[in-house]
């Protein structure tokens, strides 16, 4: 269970590294035109705890509250704009996963 959890945390760590891109001035292209994303997950967890977002435009901002986020089963709304997402899910420990997780994703979506 535990190496399951540091797995992810240390997939996810490698992930934000590379899109870091090491100190580049350059920036991935997240552009999207698509209305809705799906998560996917390995194991589908018992339940989603929490999705919310900020708005790109409040980068530097700590204290910014979050916004909510339309979720319709697996599907969330996205919002129009860079955004932020956080999805907090949860696993029970019967299917072998169990605990919590969150995962980030930057978006931004054409007008």
């Amino acid at each position: 269970m535990k190496k399951k959890i540091i797995s992810t945390l240390l997939c996810a760590s490698m992930v934000a590294s590379m899109a870091a891109g090491c100190g580049s001035s350059d920036t991935a292209d997240t552009t999207t035109t698509e209305t809705t994303a799906t998560l996917r997950f390995t194991e589908d967890p018992d339940t989603i705890l929490s999705v919310q977002c900020w708005s790109d435009e409040h980068w530097g901002e700590p204290a910014t509250n979050s916004e909510d986020v339309t979720i319709v089963g697996n599907v969330l709304t996205l919002k129009l704009g860079g955004y932020i997402y956080e999805v907090t899910a949860e696993w029970n420990t019967e299917n072998g996963y169990g605990g919590t997780a969150s995962y980030f994703i930057y978006l931004k979506t054409a007008d």
